[in-house]
């Protein structure tokens, strides 16, 4: 975790949000929370207070026969 929280911290938000929508829900939360902490966002906010993060599974598309 130290290694991805320092890494996180070094790419650009916008990136950052297309790499957390690739990773499980847990570990994305997980970062997102640690990031929050460290960039000294409000202290006395609890785990269990902030939003969850709800991964959605994305609609297979079917590959043509054509191809």
């Amino acid at each position: 975790m130290p290694v991805l929280i320092e890494i996180a911290s070094q790419i650009a938000p916008r990136k950052m949000s297309d790499i957390l929508g690739q990773m499980s829900a847990e570990a994305a939360e997980r970062l997102t929370v640690e990031l929050a902490r460290r960039a000294g966002a409000d202290k006395s906010a609890a785990v269990a207070d902030l939003p969850k993060i709800e991964g959605k599974v994305l609609p297979q598309r079917p590959i043509s026969e054509d191809i």
